[in-house]
């Protein structure tokens, strides 16, 4: 049996509610200084991910025999 989609989201969604939770203590200093970095972290990874994307689909395109095993 698969997990429902919800319990899916919380899995992925704990952290970030131990982070609320820290919010509100002394430590919320560096619990803002820990979002930044995973914010700033998932733009770099996207940016790199755009940019990568049409160079991998151009190669899928022009040279086929690349993606088939050498032994077939």
């Amino acid at each position: 049996m698969s997990p429902s989609p919800n319990s899916i989201m919380e899995m992925h969604t704990d952290p970030l509610m131990f982070g609320d939770l820290l919010a509100y203590t002394p430590a919320a200093g560096f619990v803002r200084r820990w979002r930044a970095d995973r914010v700033n972290e998932n733009t770099k990874v996207e940016q790199l991910r755009s940019k990568i994307r049409p160079i991998l689909a151009a190669i899928r395109r022009e040279h086929p025999d690349l993606f088939h095993p050498a032994w077939v």
